[in-house]
């Protein structure tokens, strides 16, 4: 128990002690690495405060989000073969797009619960010291929503690029029985927040363990 109390406090000293990135740029633009069956592709997280969207630039497809105190209000999704956009009000979001050539239209019914979609940015504004932190996910290949959960792992030294990082390691998961085949790995710098590091199965376009890992600012 004792270990446990000692644990909180020290989470709580990185959570506040020190500022977030996001809070002191007014835009960024943050490249990484992605590995994928055929190779290594570099992706984009860019990021304007004055607008207030954060947006995702991978291989397969691109989302753009934009925030309202700090939650998801609006996502437009591309990719190949698709191109929706979904806006929430209150606990309803509502989509409207094309998907395969064919118009679609759904409505959702969340709880209260925040919507996070682009991690990158989201898991650095969380306040790890909650056992376990709830939120709504959107997956744009069966087109519903998740709902999942992160927590704080453990506090990890990782080098990238010849730079050593001490780091959080934040575990996600899906709720339900599914959390028992599904986990994604995050490490977040302790300092300043920045998203370094991913570690996951991914299913699509088909099964795979990939990798995520911060390159450079551009």
């Amino acid at each position: 128990m004792k270990k446990l109390f000692f644990l909180l406090i020290l989470l709580n000293c990185f959570t506040f002690a020190y500022s977030n990135i996001f809070e002191s740029k007014e835009s960024l633009k943050m490249v990484y690495n992605e590995s994928l069956p055929d190779g290594i592709n570099e992706s984009k997280m860019l990021y304007n405060k004055e607008n207030f969207y954060v947006e995702w630039i991978g291989n397969e497809d691109k989302y753009k989000v934009y925030h309202d105190n700090e939650k998801v209000n609006k996502l437009e999704y591309i990719s190949k073969d698709s191109h929706f956009i979904l806006e929430r009000k209150e606990n309803k979001v509502f989509l409207m797009g094309e998907k395969e050539n064919k118009k679609i239209e759904k409505e959702f019914i969340l709880d209260d619960l925040p919507w996070f979609q682009i991690y990158g940015y989201s898991l650095s504004l969380i306040d790890y010291s909650s056992d376990n932190i709830y939120f709504w996910t959107f997956n744009p290949q069966d087109l519903n929503f998740k709902k999942m959960y992160v927590y704080f792992n453990s506090f990890e030294n990782i080098r990238i690029n010849n730079k050593d990082y001490n780091t959080m390691n934040i575990k996600m998961k899906i709720d339900g029985f599914l959390s028992t085949f599904w986990t994604g790995d995050f490490w977040i710098d302790s300092e300043d927040k920045i998203y370094l590091k991913y570690k996951g199965l991914n299913i699509y376009p088909k099964l795979y363990t990939t990798e995520i890992i911060f390159n450079r600012f551009e």
